[in-house]
This record gives structure tokens, C-alpha cells and sequence, in this order.
């Protein structure tokens, strides 16, 4: 089916502050920046609307793009997953203690201890731990066996 979904293209991170979300997800995350940028949105509703922004690409190919309005004013979205409407980031992880002690080190503390699920299926043996980045958003940090 050519007019299918071929597969996720990047996540997308609204911030108050691109420096402070660049030393989160690039400096302590460890994500490489690809580009970075300024310039008019124009698209989701937001034509015209000016932002920073910065690329930051995954080692498989795919972006989390963090995106600083220039516009100010507007209060920033509770934390939290439970929430419809909300949204978390889950990055894989080759060492989630070690990722958790760097982060740890930094003053950023876990949401939770690492849980390693039980159920059947294919989380099955997976390791998650959530922090939240400068802004509130949730990350989830996921090892798999």
C-alpha cells in the first residue's frame, strides 16, 4: 500500500528554553545534535509562528526535534502520563543503571526505581525508568534483555 505509514519520523519536544533541553537530551541523554535552526513554522496550525530549534538524530536514523517558540506567554502543560492529551518520549538504552547514574550525577532524579516488567508478551523482561526533562516532559528510559 504506497499511501501507508512507513514508520515513525521523530518526536517532536516543545521547550521553554533550547539551551537547557539541549544540555538534558544531548549533553546528559548523550544524543548528537544534527541541525539547528530558526524559522517560521508552517504548518500545525501555527503558520507564521517563529521557533528555534535543534535536531538531535538517534542512532537509527530518527529525530527528537526540540522546537523553542519565540512567542511567550503560554504556561506550560502539567506533567504527567496519565492525562489523555499527554504524551512521553521512550528512548532505548544499552545500560539503564549506568544512564541513571549519569543522570543521577547531574541532580536529575528517576520518577521511579528501574522496573523490569513480568508479563508475557514483548516488553517481556524490559527494564523501564521514567525522568522528566527541563520542561516537565516524561522520558522513558527502556532496556531491553
Amino acid at each position: 500500500m504506497s499511501e501507508g505509514i512507513l514508520g515513525l519520523d521523530h518526536a517532536g519536544v516543545t521547550c521553554a528554553d533550547l539551551e537547557a533541553s539541549l544540555r538534558f537530551y544531548r549533553d546528559l541523554l548523550g544524543i548528537p545534535m544534527r541541525a539547528r535552526g530558526e524559522n517560521e513554522v508552517m504548518a500545525a496550525g501555527h503558520a507564521g509562528a517563529k521557533y528555534a530549534w535543534a535536531d538531535l538524530e538517534l542512532p537509527d536514523g530518527r529525530v527528537v526535534e526540540l522546537l523553542e517558540p519565540f512567542e511567550r506567554g503560554h504556561e506550560p502543560l502539567p506533567p504527567g502520563t496519565e492525562r489523555p492529551g499527554s504524551a512521553h518520549t521512550g528512548l532505548r538504552v544499552a545500560d539503564i543503571e549506568a544512564m541513571l547514574a549519569r543522570l543521577a550525577e547531574a541532580g536529575v532524579e528517576p520518577l521511579n526505581p528501574p522496573v523490569t516488567l513480568q508479563e508475557p508478551g514483548a516488553w517481556h523482561g524490559s527494564t523501564i525508568a521514567y525522568v522528566r526533562d527541563p520542561d516537565g516532559h516524561a522520558v522513558e528510559l527502556v532496556q531491553h534483555p
